[in-house]
């Protein structure tokens, strides 16, 4: 994410602490928005994808939902799951639709992988 001049990034890992960030410096309509005090809006790289459907249609997708322990949740609609066929994905949405984190049901790295905003966090319940 890049925000405010700073590229920021974490590691979704659990074994991994891997954060950080780097003082990427400011265009000009960033520096113009500085000093008007405005703080920019965060810029997302990663948009989510524009074909998704529903897990109860991918056997594998309900397979790693209910192994995560999160199939009643998503069942009594605490969560909103999608899976994304072009990445074969489990997507895990924000509240406000916004922004997901998606979990690769084969082999590929990353295993996990953001899309869009994500600042409100992902909330169950």
């Amino acid at each position: 994410m890049k925000q405010d001049g700073k590229l920021l990034w974490n590691c979704f890992r659990s074994s991994c602490g891997v954060k950080g960030s780097y003082n990427a410096g400011r265009g000009a309509s960033g520096v113009k928005a500085y000093l008007r005090g405005k703080r920019t809006k965060a810029v997302y790289y990663n948009s989510l994808p524009s074909i998704v459907s529903s897990i109860d249609h991918h056997k594998q997708a309900l397979s790693y939902i209910e192994s995560v322990n999160s199939l009643e949740a998503y069942r009594d609609g605490l969560i909103k799951i999608k899976y994304a066929p072009r990445d074969n994905r489990v997507l895990f949405y924000t509240e406000d639709g916004r922004g997901a984190v998606g979990r690769a049901l084969d082999g590929r790295t990353p295993k996990w992988y953001t899309y869009g905003d994500k600042s409100k966090g992902i909330k169950v319940g």
